[in-house]
């Protein structure tokens, strides 16, 4: 088994403003193997990197055009920013999809565009696409099964079913109770088992460290 990679959590946060270019760029320059970021989709389909639905003084980003938000949040980095900045790493995009949300969209429609990008761009081989919305990851993966797909483990200990039939990576937090059950299920299945851990890696950059388990 290899080392752990070590992802820049929307970008090295303790240095710079999270999901902004320049904690992408220091990310980068400390030496991460990829980053973590959120997308969100503008009203006229531009992926767009923010954690929040909205900024201040600003509605939800789903209503408004990208010129819109240029104008009022100009520190709102498209993913082509992104992308222009990181190089050759890996990309981690977790698409922000919460009913809670304002931008909430029951369509996923973000599922589409981000794969088109994906192929467009050719780093079919290097992103991998997150959501805490299950349906949305359930429809990446009906929309572009060349993607790297992640669900969290403990979503999966309520409805094991959910794992499907390919290569399975699990996205968690802190090992909870019931935890090594559900990876030994995914592995009877014949599924890769691949960790994803938050938490503090040496340094001051806030990161997330991935690894493959062998079972």
């Amino acid at each position: 088994m290899g080392r752990p990679l070590v992802f820049g959590h929307r970008g090295a946060s303790a240095r710079a403003a999270d999901n902004t270019l320049e904690a992408f760029a220091v990310a980068r320059d400390q030496g991460a193997d990829g980053i973590e970021f959120d997308v969100r989709l503008t009203k006229d389909n531009v992926m767009i990197i923010h954690h929040d639905d909205a900024v201040r003084g600003l509605g939800p980003f789903r209503r408004k055009r990208f010129s819109e938000i240029r104008d009022k949040a100009p520190s709102v980095p498209t993913i082509d920013e992104v992308l222009e900045v990181s190089g050759d790493m890996y990309l981690n995009a977790e698409i922000k999809n919460s009913p809670k949300d304002k931008d909430h969209d029951p369509r996923h429609r973000t599922t589409r565009v981000l794969a088109d990008w994906a192929q467009e761009n050719n780093v079919e081989s290097r992103i991998l696409v997150t959501s805490f919305n299950g349906e949305t990851t359930d429809q990446m993966r009906f929309v572009d099964r060349n993607v790297a797909m992640a669900k969290r483990l403990d979503a999966l200990a309520r409805d094991p079913k959910r794992a499907g039939q390919d290569v399975f990576v699990v996205v968690g937090a802190a090992h909870f109770v019931g935890e090594d059950d559900i990876r030994s299920m995914l592995a009877a299945k014949g599924l890769r088992v691949r960790t994803i851990r938050t938490g503090e890696a040496p340094g001051d950059t806030r990161s997330e460290r991935r690894g493959d388990d062998e079972r």
